[in-house]
């Protein structure tokens, strides 16, 4: 018997702008969290002013099934390109570029969720400051409370998110996160787009930034344009780490003369943040005074054949060098373990030495007693166990 039609749950439709002509390109690379990405997309849905015209581009991202269908099935307006290997964030980004009209690129991770009046801040610092390269949204935790507003780099590559601060914004930062970042079509197309060597994502945003400041842009975090970041959920931490600890190591060889006029990073430090603001403030200064020209965008042809094909290699290459590094990671806990269970026969040898010498005082002392030594003997026989100065004895 077919269940009740009224009692089935009815499919969504999520209804994106579609603008023939767009001013803003908001691109999204997803790959697996098809519910944070309906929450998204519903959001853009909601909250995208009728006054911009705006396409949304997604990625499917080497996507599991339930988010390519929501996407071809349950929404309408999208533009959609997709990949059968995994892009990462860089070539995720970079393959939405390339169907993108806008005359701004709106970066968008599939697990954020906008409000009303969150675009048009972005627009307003883009036109107010021609220079600036990339405006980044204000992250916040699913609950509200303040998760990062943009973030400084260091020497070594370390990094640290932007101290908060009463200002209205915007605030100059070292580099924005791609979470929500607004960069304009022309300064992307001037560096190149994002590094896909930088795989599969962490210090993607680092790098991009870093490049659009070489060539004479500012990197702002638009404190007005605030945006929910449920984030962390798509990486397991172990693979985080190894992830970050690789790419980092790439940046600073790839930039290691530009790192050298950052601050050092000093560990518990508390002004080093601080310290790390004036530099990235006097810079953007200098940006501002010196900027006389845009850049000119380098033409090179996209083929996304040829980018799938590298990433099936990359991505290869990545899970070889995982599998070495948790054999190294296994050959280490052994050696820990082994020097563990050395130290562990060591101790109970010297707590089973300890212990007859205890039981042989012990047979010492109770053959005096029962010899009829008087008591001060043992009192005497204590101090000496404890180190402490015997008395003399009784008369």
């Amino acid at each position: 018997m077919l269940p009740d039609a009224s009692i089935l749950p009815k499919p969504r439709c999520i209804q994106l702008p579609a603008a023939e002509h767009p001013e803003v390109s908001l691109l999204i690379p997803a790959t697996s969290q098809a519910v944070a990405l309906a929450a998204c997309l519903q959001s853009l849905a909601d909250h995208l002013p009728a006054s911009v015209p705006c396409e949304v581009i997604v990625v499917l991202n080497a996507a599991t099934t339930g988010v390519e269908h929501l996407v071809r099935e349950e929404c309408h307006g999208l533009r959609i390109a997709a990949s059968e290997a995994n892009l990462g964030v860089a070539g995720g980004f970079n393959l939405a570029r390339s169907l993108a009209r806008g005359r701004f690129l709106m970066l968008l991770h599939d697990d954020v969720e906008i409000g009303p009046g969150w675009l048009e801040p972005l627009l307003a610092m883009a036109a107010e400051y021609p220079e600036a390269g990339a405006l980044g949204s204000r992250a916040l935790n699913s609950d509200g409370s303040p998760q990062r507003a943009g973030s400084f780099l260091f020497r070594n590559g370390q990094t640290c998110a932007a101290p908060e601060t009463d200002s209205p914004g915007p605030w100059p930062v070292d580099y924005v996160g791609t979470c929500a970042t607004l960069v304009p079509a022309l300064w992307w197309d001037a560096v190149g787009g994002m590094d896909e060597a930088i795989f599969p994502a962490y210090y993607v945003d680092v790098d991009l930034c870093l490049r659009l400041q070489q060539l004479g842009a500012s990197v702002f975090c638009v404190p007005a344009s605030p945006v929910l970041h449920h984030g962390g959920s798509s990486s397991a931490s172990a693979i985080k780490a190894f992830y970050t600890s690789r790419n980092r190591s790439w940046f600073c060889q790839k930039h290691a003369s530009l790192l050298d006029d950052y601050e050092p990073w000093v560990p518990g430090d508390p002004a080093a943040p601080a310290r790390a603001r004036e530099r990235t403030l006097a810079r953007a200064a200098r940006l501002v005074a010196g900027q006389d020209a845009l850049p000119q965008a380098q033409n090179s042809a996209f083929d996304p054949a040829a980018q799938q094909a590298r990433h099936f290699k990359m991505e290869l290459a990545l899970q070889k060098a995982w599998a070495v590094d948790l054999h190294g990671q296994l050959e280490s806990s052994r050696e820990a373990s082994a020097a563990i269970r050395l130290r562990e026969r060591q101790l109970k040898a010297k707590l089973e030495e300890k212990n007859q010498q205890i039981a042989t005082l012990k047979a010492r002392c109770k053959a005096l007693k029962n010899n009829g030594k008087r008591p001060s003997f043992f009192r005497r026989l204590g101090q000496w166990l404890t180190g402490k100065k015997p008395t003399p004895p009784e008369s």
